[in-house]
């Protein structure tokens, strides 16, 4: 279950997706590129789960610019608020973001999410909150179809 701040940024990032796939021509090139953007940040239990976004056939300029676009909201606690992470500073467990001009591993992949529609797939991760079984759910929420590692 997608649950607080974790499911926001997935929220947030869907939309940046959705924009990106939208200025994707199709059929404008014949070099295809995938990029992927990797983030590892704790859910609203302290859980840290990982997923990555991977974009297929992005120009070189919506390369550079989904690159910048590649990080992790992080608001580190004021004056006794909590982040948006529902953890404390010295907690330990910063988010993070990796940007990467190659597709998600698939190495430890419970499955993925490709978007209906456009050249975006979302893969999760053991080792976090989610199990395998949990992939059709998140798949759903996303309007997407599960993909297999």
């Amino acid at each position: 279950m997608i649950i607080g701040a974790f499911r926001e940024r997935i929220m947030r990032r869907l939309i940046l997706s959705l924009a990106l796939a939208a200025a994707v021509p199709a059929g404008c090139s014949n070099h295809i590129e995938t990029v992927s953007c990797t983030i590892a940040a704790p859910d609203g239990a302290g859980v840290f789960q990982t997923s990555c976004q991977e974009y297929s056939g992005l120009s070189p300029s919506d390369q550079a610019l989904w690159g910048r676009s590649c990080l992790v909201s992080y608001a580190a606690p004021d004056a006794g608020m909590s982040s948006d992470a529902g953890m404390s500073s010295d907690a330990g467990m910063n988010p993070i973001a990796r940007f990467e001009y190659t597709p998600c591993p698939h190495a430890n992949a419970l499955g993925g999410c490709r978007l209906n529609g456009a050249p975006i797939t979302f893969w999760y991760y053991a080792g976090g909150s989610y199990t395998e079984a949990d992939i059709p759910a998140l798949c759903a929420q996303l309007d997407a179809m599960p993909v297999a590692p």
